[in-house]
């Protein structure tokens, strides 16, 4: 077989247009496959060549139902994976979609071939639909207006179940919480980790199944959580963790900005898919992890204390606590900007290369966090509060739209205890003021917050805490 015949990448197809050349596509319509093979073979023209709007020979073929044009285009290593520029349709797409030039048994031949060439029925049009979607849609359409609806019933069942996709087995895993499967899965099937399928992959599905864990968990009633921990065999928490993050590790996470999204939107080249999932996902995940951690928060300082005849042992909402730490911890390493970090590595002073400016993504990222830190400060959360400064490790200092910081929201609520905790950070600025030009020593002033004021007084009167730079 000549090199001709090898089947092409997704990304190879005939690169520049050539108009000279949309005389395969006219004979793919025309199911002439003997002036295929001559074109291809005699005349050097791509079997993938597509017209100006990207649609090929195999579109052309796959639309008529021509399985004879199909299978000389295929024999030659036409791309089965091309998507034309019209709808981000694949000769898949073409062959199931309205309008429908061919007829159902047409359908189910050129599919057969496209699947056998390793068409990948998973690829998404511009639209989000896959091709299955459109023997459905044709079906539901047509089954009570058409008198042969048995047979139209029939051969649309067949072409589903042609089209169907079924989950990789590591989703299977991910889902039932198997690590020791994970595991093995992960280095030998890579791109079950980066496929996605109806806007799933197996980073949406580690992440669900860990969040909806914590919150089944979190939900539970004290007396409930004991009796399931002495009964209980089903998958851990723990377990829900390990398998986030060597999911995460499979994708290759890690410090990189916009790495949050190589687990909500692996990679692909599927844009309007990406498109709708990244809608679908209002909140990054950290910030959802953060939610729970808040609530576990709050149900730990509503429990009582040990006594002497109820020693303190770790509870499992205890637990449940260390591990959304750590999960905050590791999706904020996918994503976090370093520009908004209290430790920063160290630079040289003398270079004079200005930073870079931040982007929106950036932007968007330290307005959340400045967000979380003034509403941990307003409302007097300390225990979230020093889980975002030194868990975390969030710039104390951030500020909103009106230039206000943490400090200023404790010290104008009247929140002692989180104003003690922010006086004790590194390189706190007491003296920073808002676009009102009031400072936090201020604004207790002026909101009749007397202990406060003693406290920001006490505190501009001691050795300015450290800088956010310190050197070694």
């Amino acid at each position: 077989m000549s090199s001709s015949r090898q089947q092409q990448s997704p990304q190879q197809a005939s690169s520049r247009p050539r108009p000279e050349w949309d005389v395969l596509l006219s004979a793919a319509q025309k199911n002439d496959a003997t002036r295929i093979r001559a074109l291809v073979n005699d005349h050097g023209i791509s079997p993938s060549h597509a017209n100006g709007v990207g649609q090929s020979a195999l579109h052309v073929a796959a639309l008529w139902g021509h399985v004879e044009a199909c299978r000389a285009l295929l024999d030659l290593g036409a791309n089965v994976h091309a998507a034309n520029a019209l709808s981000g349709a694949t000769p898949l797409h073409m062959v199931v979609q309205p309008p429908h030039k061919a007829s159902l048994a047409q359908q189910e031949q050129v599919v057969d071939l496209l699947l056998a060439a390793g068409a990948d029925p998973t690829l998404p049009d511009h639209f989000g639909k896959l091709p299955v979607d459109y023997v459905v849609e044709q079906w539901q359409t047509a089954k009570s207006a058409t008198p042969q609806a048995a047979s139209l019933s029939s051969s649309s069942s067949s072409l589903v179940q042609k089209l169907q996709i079924a989950a990789p087995p590591l989703w299977t895993y991910i889902q039932q919480g198997q690590v020791a499967n994970v595991q093995m899965e992960l280095p030998t099937h890579p791109e079950a980790c980066r496929k996605v399928v109806r806007n799933q992959s197996a980073g949406t599905i580690a992440l669900e199944a860990f969040l909806q864990q914590c919150q089944e968990l979190l939900s539970e009633q004290p007396q409930q959580q004991q009796d399931d921990a002495a009964t209980s065999t089903t998958v851990t928490l723990q377990d829900r963790f390990q398998i986030l993050q060597l999911v995460v590790a499979a994708l290759g996470g890690g410090g990189e900005k916009g790495g949050l999204g190589r687990i909500i939107k692996p990679d692909s080249h599927q844009p309007q898919a990406l498109q709708q999932m990244e809608e679908e996902w209002k909140d990054p995940p950290l910030f959802r992890v953060l939610d729970l951690l808040r609530d576990a928060y709050k149900q730990q300082q509503q429990q009582p204390g040990p006594s002497l005849l109820q020693p303190s042992e770790p509870s499992r909402l205890q637990d449940t606590i260390a591990v959304l730490e750590q999960a905050a911890i590791l999706l904020q390493s996918l994503e976090q900007p370093q520009s908004s970090f209290q430790e920063e590595d160290d630079h040289d002073e003398n270079n004079d290369q200005t930073a870079p400016t931040p982007n929106h993504h950036d932007n968007e990222w330290m307005e959340r966090q400045a967000r979380w830190l003034h509403m941990a400060a307003r409302r007097n959360e300390v225990t979230l509060l020093q889980f975002l400064c030194t868990g975390l490790q969030w710039n104390v200092n951030l500020v909103n739209r009106q230039g206000m910081t943490a400090l200023q929201f404790a010290a104008r609520s009247g929140q002692v205890a989180a104003l003690q905790f922010l006086l004790q950070q590194p390189g706190i600025d007491l003296h920073h003021v808002d676009h009102q030009g009031q400072s936090a020593l201020q604004a207790a002033i002026v909101n009749q917050r007397t202990e406060l004021v003693a406290l920001l007084e006490e505190a501009a009167t001691l050795p300015p805490p450290p800088p956010l730079h310190s050197s070694s």
